[in-house]
């Protein structure tokens, strides 16, 4: 309610005529959609980007904990706690970072996840958190999914691509659940942005030739002026400026390879074009993608928590180059042949696997990758879409040993243009660490315990309950509707003038670029502000 509270004061205060907007950016924009939906009535407009959109893919993602809210606390909680409340400890954040490069192994080898002493005086609201599983009924506080009627803010979403897990879910959950409870709205003021970027404003602004995402090169293309698109936003729906935002497409989406920016009155393109692909494995073991009939068979590999898989790039976010991955004899690698032509992808994929397990609780990650002719593998988004949990909550029924059932990922968002020769490869594996917390195949939540055991899983394929990918597909540009692409000329002109999206250019190759990781789920938050018209 402090969010309420402060929107209602701005709009009574003298130099205030009553109209409010906000914007803001990870947590900033996480209290904007919780203080929104406290329908404060003079709250005009909001700009929420790369934030959530319910608890169970913010705290946690496919029943894991997420475990960078170690690294939040101790860098952007716990310093300014430790002084206000002269409690020991670093105090400053060169202080935290020195403290934290010996720290951070020690809280990733500690069990259960709850054993966290250094962050009990500056969080003691982190210990509840991990009492409470995804599914608990406590987090229906923070789940906005049933609450967008609940404000009437023009609202402009948005994320990227490599953004962390909850970012593309969570603007593209809420874009959706606005424009549902405005059904019969003419105009219902909801605007959806995706692009190519990682976590943080400086991504989104990055306007030039080597703008990256991790070390993937779009150039800039890719960039926005952040400050110009929300304060032009916030133009129209506070200061009530006719610029033209309200007659502009209502979605615009980055796809990566191609470099350029799509644009659709509706999320997924009119154009989408399902393709499903069957997972089968071909003679002499290799796995295979393909539009073709399966041939029965399974494929077998072991989850155990004492050798769990680790992510070469210390949970860099962004795109890598994943190919020595698929060289590990724990993982399962499925491929298609090389495209024949370029196939452009935009949108949810979904994944469903036919699975066993000999112990009815482990997780499978579907990690996807656009290989090049020279082998190399870019990661298409972050891990946690990539995850889910076979076994039901504590609590519900468990999985039957060794009997098969269904299991669906189907929050795999990207847009890519694999080019002719690419290939598309999936790894399906049984963890990733450092990202989040390691399913202990042994029951219950790994906040809550430190048994372990080690599980067999198996995938199975065939044309009875077997196993496949869903690829939203884009047609060719000639194919698609002249409102849903922003092509050269004169249209790019128009976007960088509405958007601040620099003139797109289509790059010939990719480049590497070296970049110092990440550590291993740091969050770079942005500050937020209230816009108030004068």
């Amino acid at each position: 309610l402090d969010g309420y509270d402060t929107i209602e004061w701005a709009a009574a205060q003298p130099w205030s005529n009553g109209k409010v907007g906000t914007f803001g950016l990870s947590y900033p924009g996480a209290v904007q959609w919780l203080a929104a939906v406290e329908s404060p009535p003079h709250l005009e407009a909001m700009v929420p980007a790369m934030t959530f959109s319910r608890p169970d893919n913010f705290w946690y993602a496919g029943g894991l904990f997420d475990l960078s809210w170690n690294s939040w606390i101790w860098f952007s909680i716990a310093p300014d706690e430790r002084r206000r409340a002269d409690l020991p400890g670093p105090r400053t954040g060169r202080e935290a970072r020195a403290a934290w490069d010996s720290l951070a192994p020690k809280l990733l080898a500690r069990l259960p996840d709850t054993d966290v002493p250094e962050l009990a005086q500056v969080a003691p609201w982190y210990r509840e958190w991990q009492h409470h599983g995804p599914d608990d009924p406590w987090w229906n506080w923070a789940d906005l999914r049933s609450r967008y009627g609940r404000t009437r803010a023009a609202v402009l979403n948005i994320s990227g691509w490599h953004d962390e897990a909850y970012g593309p879910e969570g603007a593209i959950t809420n874009f959706l659940g606005v424009l549902a409870s405005r059904g019969d709205e003419r105009h219902p003021r909801a605007f959806l942005i995706l692009g190519p970027w990682e976590h943080g404003s400086g991504a989104i602004d990055d306007r030039s030739a080597t703008a990256a995402s991790g070390e993937r090169v779009f150039g800039s293309a890719a960039g926005l002026d952040y400050d110009e698109m929300v304060l032009r936003f916030l133009d129209r729906y506070v200061r009530g400026v006719d610029n033209g935002v309200d007659s502009e497409p209502r979605v615009r989406a980055f796809v990566m390879g191609e470099n350029r920016w799509l644009t659709s009155d509706r999320w997924p393109f009119a154009a989408t074009t399902p393709l499903r692909l069957s997972l089968s494995r071909a003679a002499g073991g290799k796995g295979t993608l393909s539009g073709k009939v399966p041939t029965p068979g399974s494929w077998t590999i072991v989850s155990d928590p004492d050798k769990p898989i680790v992510d070469q790039f210390n949970a860099a976010y962004g795109a890598h180059d994943y190919r020595a991955l698929a060289e590990r004899d724990d993982v399962m690698v499925f491929e298609t042949e090389p495209f024949e032509r370029d196939t452009r992808v935009l949108g949810r994929i979904e994944v469903k696997l036919n699975v066993s397990a000999d112990f009815p609780d482990a997780h499978l990650y579907v990690r996807l990758f656009d290989v090049s002719p020279g082998d190399t593998a870019w990661n298409l988004m972050s891990p946690g879409l990539e995850v889910a949990r076979l076994s039901e909550r504590p609590g519900g029924v468990e999985l039957v040993p060794n009997e098969r059932t269904e299991m669906v990922i189907g929050q795999h968002l990207t847009g890519n243009l694999f080019r002719a020769g690419h290939r598309l490869r999936a790894v399906v594996m049984p963890s990733f660490l450092p990202h989040f917390a390691p399913n202990l195949t042994k029951g219950g939540w790994v906040t809550l315990t430190a048994k372990r055991r080690v599980t067999r899983i198996t995938v199975h394929f065939g044309t009875q309950r077997g196993s496949s990918i869903m690829v939203p597909l884009i047609p060719e540009e000639k194919k698609i509707d002249k409102r849903e692409t922003e092509s050269a000329g004169d249209q790019n002109l128009q976007l960088e003038h509405r958007w601040g999206i620099r003139e797109v250019e289509r790059l010939p190759k990719l480049r590497l670029r070296s970049r110092g990781p990440r550590h291993a789920g740091t969050r770079a938050d942005d500050g937020g502000w209230l816009s108030v018209q004068r």
